[in-house]
């Protein structure tokens, strides 16, 4: 007997699905944040007038549940900053006398515990800025003195490094070191540390602008690469700089304006904005030489393009930049001919596309619409395919993602908290 299978059509195709996982008792202040993984669960923070509280969640409705209740008085400017080290969770919380409380959970475990970092009282003035998964950096301040400090999570691993005021926002781990900015009375200058206080040190004297602050800091190709800020310049950014980790190995790429809040690295070369002589900030390239640092395409030739947010997708770079029409979704292969607008969300200004996060095969943005405020898009790379995908809310101006930095992956799925006019809830994207 002959068995004849027919197959008259078969279509396989991604289709972007926005699941509601929790509702909360909203109220205009409440806010969703602070999302990090830990326990093989998804755990943040629920923050309104009446408490703050610590919630973890599987993906699930029912399996989102309240863990701990971190303040049930409420607090302004909490700042939990947690982060995960030897597999245990941290977080800060600053009450109302300008105590800094430490917090931890550990592996494996539900409750949390108050921990002391030192014998001492101190009090961080910072963010816990992980260096490697074993190792944290942190800032304090002591009758008007700032120190660095780093930390294993315990109290014997805790030691006092310097008496400087470090600026560890881009604090960058590289051959087992850590870089960042610091002062220690001779202006802002980078720095370089091995964790003990003798290896802790000033790299390079930036003796052509003392006191500018180092910025960007990225690490590439085996070196460090970086700028620095100073309203000497024009823009308020300065030249490119690399190094291999040594003083004498630290010099000026190229003397170009160079604003480094925003490095992104395609294949072997790193992409970021700058402008030359007098003219405006446009996308440049660098292979970490002087004649491999060049421009890529006048965006805007009237103004500064603002290009920021670079982000890698299926070997491209997207990014949010200004052609002289508003803010709009762009992408580049490196080349002139492959830098081009890829869509035009908001054709009556600025969309400032952010925020950028793949899932399987689409990339997923937050932009202003023309109609309906911030909302959640995607893309698949074409102009087609770039679409809204979240529900248009007729109740407010500015829907979706209060909190623009937060597209979370967690188990196949990205969260984020947004306010579809019922109040500000968690949600998930599944495709």
């Amino acid at each position: 007997m002959q068995v004849i299978i027919s197959i008259f059509g078969l279509s396989v195709f991604s289709q972007t699905k926005i699941e509601l996982v929790k509702e909360f008792d909203s109220t205009e202040s409440t806010h969703i944040s602070n999302f990090i993984k830990h326990n093989g669960r998804l755990m943040f923070f629920v923050e309104n007038t009446d408490k703050i509280q610590l919630w973890s969640s599987d993906g699930s409705q029912k399996g989102t549940i309240l863990e701990n209740i971190i303040n049930p008085n409420g607090k302004l400017n909490f700042n939990p900053s947690p982060i995960t080290i030897n597999e245990n969770l941290y977080f800060l919380e600053h009450n109302e006398t300008g105590e800094t409380i430490v917090w931890m959970r550990k592996k494996g475990e539900n409750n949390l515990t108050r921990i002391s970092l030192t014998n001492q009282s101190i009090k961080i003035n910072s963010k816990l800025q992980p260096a490697t998964n074993e190792q944290f950096y942190f800032s304090t301040i002591d009758q008007h003195k700032n120190q660095l400090w780093v930390s294993n999570g315990t109290k014997e691993g805790t030691k006092l490094l310097k008496d400087i005021n470090p600026n560890l926002t881009f604090l960058t781990e590289l051959n087992r070191k850590v870089y960042f900015s610091a002062n220690d009375g001779n202006g802002d200058q980078p720095w370089v540390s091995d964790g003990t206080p003798t290896g802790t040190m000033v790299l390079k004297m930036i003796e052509e602008n003392p006191g500018a602050q180092p910025i960007g800091l990225t690490a590439y190709n085996n070196k460090l690469v970086f700028t620095a800020y100073s309203m000497e310049y024009e823009y308020g950014y300065g030249p490119l700089w690399i190094s291999d980790g040594t003083s004498e190995g630290t010099k000026i790429i190229k003397d170009i304006i160079v604003n480094g809040w925003s490095f992104a690295q395609l294949h072997d070369k790193l992409y970021f904005t700058a402008s030359e002589k007098n003219d405006h900030l446009q996308l440049w390239v660098t292979d970490g030489t002087t004649k491999g640092t060049k421009l890529v395409k006048t965006i805007n030739p009237n103004g500064s393009s603002n290009a920021m947010g670079f982000t890698e997708f299926n070997g491209k770079l997207y990014f949010s930049a200004d052609d002289g029409k508003g803010s709009q979704l762009w992408v580049t292969d490196g080349t002139t001919e492959g830098t081009t607008l890829l869509k035009t969300i908001k054709s009556d200004g600025n969309s400032a596309p952010q925020s950028f996060s793949q899932l399987g095969s689409k990339l997923y943005f937050i932009a202003r619409s023309n109609k309906s405020g911030i909302q959640l898009f995607e893309t698949d790379g074409t102009e087609k395919g770039t679409k809204l995908i979240s529900p248009v809310n007729p109740l407010a101006h500015e829907c979706c993602l209060p909190n623009k930095d937060q597209l979370f992956y967690f188990n196949n799925a990205l969260y984020f908290s947004a306010d579809y006019g019922n109040g500000i809830h968690l949600y998930k994207i599944t495709n």
